[in-house]
């Protein structure tokens, strides 16, 4: 499940990238209000594919986090606990600034450990995850509200410009990869332990 949530967000990253290399819908009218936004986070404000990417995060999060959750607990129920301590598995994600550092370090830690003791590993891949990952939560939006001469209609248009999209969107894509190859390799480590 946790595979298929990654692999949802990484098409939802492949579905904006697309939207916004299509450009802003054409409207008519007088433009009657122009902003630009610069941010860092969660919009669900914004064009369809925007949209798409925060519906698909917010469902490989909730999966992931379970995934990791329970991957950790198996040090637990094995007597051979992790530095990271449970509660952190959790509120790591949602504590601010923290959060730009501990899940990371946590999936780091579960990833390590899980590994079987022949086996090459090497953490650089959470580390490049972690990194895509934290690129994906860049945002800048153009918002240009349109008034139709002769009525009080508006249109309001909302889109990234497409080499952000691009950046963004691949690094989502990336983190997407990325994140599918770690759950697979724990998950088959902590499975069988004495493989490799």
């Amino acid at each position: 499940m946790t595979v298929a949530a990654l692999a949802i967000a990484g098409l939802a990253h492949a579905f904006f990238i697309v939207r916004n290399l299509l450009g802003p819908e054409d409207v008519s009218g007088e433009v009657v209000a122009r902003r630009e936004e610069f941010g860092f986070g969660w919009s669900i404000e914004g064009e369809l594919g925007l949209q798409a990417v925060t519906v698909a995060r917010v469902l490989a999060l909730v999966v992931f986090i379970v995934w990791l959750y329970l991957a950790h607990d198996n040090f637990g129920r094995r007597n051979n606990p992790l530095e990271w301590r449970k509660p952190w598995v959790i509120a790591g994600w949602f504590v601010p600034v923290a959060n730009l550092v501990i899940p990371g370090q946590v999936v780091k830690e579960v990833y390590r450990r899980s590994y079987p003791e022949k086996a090459w590993s090497s953490v650089q891949l959470v580390s490049a995850w972690w990194t895509a990952l934290l690129v994906t939560f860049l945002s800048y939006t153009n918002t240009t509200v349109y008034a139709t001469p002769g009525t009080d209609a508006t249109v309001t248009t909302v889109y990234t410009p497409a080499f952000l999209a691009v950046i963004t969107g691949g690094a989502g894509i990336l983190a997407a990869v990325l994140g599918i190859i770690i759950v697979r390799r724990v998950s088959d480590w902590q499975d069988n332990p004495a493989a490799g």
